[in-house]
């Protein structure tokens, strides 16, 4: 299973980002596309959240299940 691919259809230009953990997704976040060039994300994860930091602003938050 990858951690980051593109969403394709209706001119989509965002790719999915998401944790993997033991070959299960836990959580995925959609991103605008960033071909060709460095882009810096991170992910915080806590036992009941995943934020999901890009280009060093928090882009968005999900609850998680243990």
């Amino acid at each position: 299973m990858k951690g980051i691919t593109e969403v394709h259809g209706l001119g989509s230009q965002q790719f999915n980002i998401s944790l993997v953990v033991s070959d299960v997704a836990v959580t995925s976040f959609l991103v605008p596309q960033f071909v060709h060039q460095w882009a810096q994300f991170a992910l915080e994860v806590t036992s009941t959240n995943v934020n999901f930091f890009f280009k060093c602003v928090r882009y968005a938050a999900k609850e998680v299940e243990n």
